[in-house]
């Protein structure tokens, strides 16, 4: 048997040196990425930790793909995602999170994992993408309410103030007697955001919203020139319909 010549080996490795080359040059084409992202797609739930990876790439169009995949996936893709809010990579366990908000009403078996990320997690990002996840979900998935009332007692200050973002514009529509005490509540939050974020939630409320006249007055002299300004609005928009002061007596 014939042993390769100097030659031979030689092409051989220039042959590998210029597949590793294009493979290298593939993966930097993004479309290479979003092509590859969406064959991956086609695998099923095994491929949903690639595509959470995929879901943090440079190009919002590789991002885009993983997204939709992972939409695509639909109820299956659940357990898995409920599995990765626990993962020992952060970036994970945020994608996790901004994804389990579009799988619809399967989503509700996630509740009760979001709320232990924002109770639990270690990493701020993690905290508030999970809060965000639960304002989404609570849009359309009841069980969602409860968690963001116990996100606004976290002592993350952004996970307080994006639970008051989401609860101000459910509260619109429903479910006002449960949450209207808590942003009265959050009224009195240490941080001025969250103090904002709650009148702006009242403000949409509008006139249901009378029983935060006492406290909305008192911001009306809070040292933060926002938390005065918005309460000033939140006051304009409750005190809508309201019936004009009793004159003062005589002498009184």
């Amino acid at each position: 048997m014939n042993k390769p010549s100097a030659q031979t080996w030689g092409k051989g490795i220039v042959v590998v040196l210029g597949l590793v080359v294009i493979g290298w040059l593939l993966y930097l084409s993004p479309w290479f990425r979003e092509m590859a992202v969406i064959g991956v797609g086609k695998i099923g739930t095994p491929a949903v930790p690639i595509l959470l990876r995929a879901a943090q790439d440079e190009d919002h169009r590789v991002r885009n793909a993983a997204v939709q995949a992972l939409h695509d996936l639909g109820p299956d893709a659940v357990p898995v995602l409920i599995a990765a809010l626990k993962h020992a990579d952060a970036p994970i366990r945020t994608e996790a999170a901004r994804a389990l908000p579009y799988l619809g009403e399967a989503a509700k078996a996630a509740v009760p994992s979001l709320l232990e990320v924002v109770k639990d997690d270690p990493e701020t990002l993690v905290r508030q993408e999970a809060v965000m996840a639960l304002g989404i979900m609570a849009r359309e998935i009841t069980e969602a309410i409860p968690a963001l009332l116990v996100a606004l007692k976290e002592p993350d200050g952004e996970a307080r103030r994006l639970a008051c973002a989401a609860l101000g514009p459910i509260a619109v529509q429903r479910h006002l007697a449960e949450i209207l005490p808590a942003l009265i509540e959050a009224l009195q939050d240490p941080e001025a955001e969250v103090r904002r974020e709650a009148c702006e939630g009242l403000e949409q409320i509008g006139p249901r919203a009378k029983a935060a006249i006492p406290v909305l007055t008192k911001l009306l002299q809070d040292p933060d020139p926002g938390v005065r300004r918005e309460a000033a609005e939140a006051l304009a928009s409750v005190s809508r319909d309201a019936p004009p002061p009793a004159p003062k007596k005589q002498g009184a």
